[in-house]
């Protein structure tokens, strides 16, 4: 499954807005965005709090370029 997709489903499935999930990882909501509707990659320190916010559901991996 793509990064954007797991991405919007994660956020989606635990009724997660996009602006407080954006304020976990400290980026900006129009950020998150990004990652979910242009197939925006993040950088490694972005990618690791996102695997962290996510408790891994969303792991390192899963960020890869493909």
């Amino acid at each position: 499954m793509k990064f954007s997709t797991k991405l919007r489903r994660y956020i989606e499935d635990n009724n997660l807005v996009k602006s407080h999930f954006a304020a976990l990882i400290s980026v900006s909501p129009a950020m998150v965005n990004k990652y979910i509707y242009q197939g925006s990659m993040p950088c490694f320190k972005i990618a690791k709090r996102i695997s962290e916010a996510t408790n891994n559901s969303i792991t390192m991996s899963d960020m890869e370029c493909e």
